[in-house]
């Protein structure tokens, strides 16, 4: 995802530009496609969770396959849609890890993307090693 949201906001203009000449009827100019990834090197930059332990009212500690491991504090999540259910401590204490997707997730299948909840962990000041 965040690839293609880079990719976008390089070619934004390219597709401004071509949101007018559609506009128009007019040809659209090519715009050079995402950069190919090689599947081994897209695999080296995904991250598992390994362990996740309640810590606190809406805190977690997490570790990576990769040897990060730090807090995460839940508290300030907007409590909408499937994650809604989490508000309550009680419920949110009920985190456990899905080994097959390498994520956490609760009872009523809300999760968080592997890669969303290390790069939370990798950019907070008292990350550790896990």
């Amino acid at each position: 995802m965040r690839l293609t949201q880079e990719w976008a906001a390089l070619h934004r203009d390219e597709h401004r530009r071509n949101w007018i000449r559609a506009r128009e009827d007019a040809p659209l100019e090519r715009i050079a496609p995402l950069p190919s990834i090689d599947a081994v090197e897209f695999a080296a930059h995904l991250r598992r969770v390994v362990a996740v332990q309640v810590v606190g009212e809406h805190r977690l500690r997490v570790a990576f396959d990769d040897g990060l491991g730090g807090e995460i504090d839940a508290s300030d999540w907007a409590w909408r849609g499937v994650f809604e259910p989490l508000r309550d401590p009680t419920y949110f204490a009920r985190v456990e890890l899905d080994r097959e997707l390498g994520t956490i997730r609760w009872p009523n299948g809300a999760d968080v993307a592997p890669e969303t909840l290390h790069s939370w962990v990798a950019e907070a000041p008292e990350r550790q090693s896990a």
